[in-house]
C-alpha cells in the first residue's frame, strides 16, 4: 500500500470533478510513491487560478498573486 500524501488545492470556487481529478492525476504522476488524497479550500479573495499545497512546497497560480507581483513591480519602477 502506499503511503498517503496529502495536496491541498485553495480556489476561488469549487473544482468540478473533472478539473479535481486532472489535478490528482498530476500530482500521482509527479508523486509516484504515493497515494493522492485532495482537500479542496474556496477561498474568495483568490479571484482566479489555484494554490496547490503539496507538504511545504507551493504552487502558486492565483490571479491575486500576479497581481500582487505587478503592484510591487510597478512600486520599484516609479
Amino acid at each position: 500500500m502506499k503511503p498517503m500524501l496529502k495536496v491541498t488545492v485553495t480556489s476561488a470556487v469549487e473544482l468540478t470533478s473533472s478539473q479535481a481529478k486532472k489535478i490528482v492525476d498530476a500530482m500521482e504522476k509527479k508523486y509516484t510513491e504515493n497515494t493522492i488524497e485532495l482537500k479542496q479550500v474556496v477561498d474568495h479573495s483568490v479571484i482566479a487560478g489555484v494554490k496547490i499545497t503539496v507538504g511545504s512546497q507551493e504552487i502558486d497560480a492565483t490571479a491575486y498573486s500576479k497581481l500582487e507581483k505587478l503592484h510591487v513591480q510597478l512600486k520599484q519602477s516609479l
